[in-house]
């Protein structure tokens, strides 16, 4: 009787985690193929990643040697890549697209990493952390986004310092 209860009861217990085990490997494994994919784009550009980061649909990370931010979003099936030389840009901005909804609830619809170019020809670099239409809810992209600000916007102001 009480290996029946037990057996019962371990199976029940596999069958609840069997489904968190299985999406947390296809996360490590989607969080793999974008890191990859970003050390393979930086090695393209004679680079090295020094720092990174991946989060949800995007992997973000630097080259502090030769000034660049290399950035890969994964939409669907199509993989966005750009790669920003830190030594052109002027500064780099948190680009908050949010609304208020009844009672003063507010929404944050898009995060944005918005780079300015120092020649005023130049088009501005814009990298898309979150849009409430693509990847929702929000995890850690706030958090992130004003990590890689703080990091880009010092390593452009020991650039400006040279």
């Amino acid at each position: 009787m009480n290996l029946g209860a037990t057996l019962i009861g371990i199976i029940c217990v596999l069958i609840c985690a069997v489904p968190f085990i299985w999406t947390s490997n296809i996360r490590r494994k989607k969080e793999k193929g974008l890191l990859l994919a970003l050390q393979n784009s930086a090695k393209q550009q004679h680079c090295e990643i020094t720092q990174h980061e991946v989060c949800g649909n995007y992997a973000i990370g630097m080259d502090e040697k030769n000034n660049h931010v290399f950035f890969q979003l994964k939409t669907g099936e199509d993989i966005e890549t750009k790669c920003i030389d830190l030594s052109v840009m002027e500064q780099c901005e948190v680009e908050n697209i949010s609304k208020y909804l009844q009672k003063n609830k507010l929404v944050i619809e898009g995060l944005n990493l918005h780079f300015t170019a120092t020649d005023v020809k130049q088009t501005a670099v814009v990298l898309e952390f979150y849009n409430h239409e693509v990847s929702y809810p929000l995890i850690g992209e706030l958090q992130s986004i004003e990590k890689w600000n703080t990091l880009i916007n010092k390593q452009i102001q020991k650039i400006k310092q040279r």
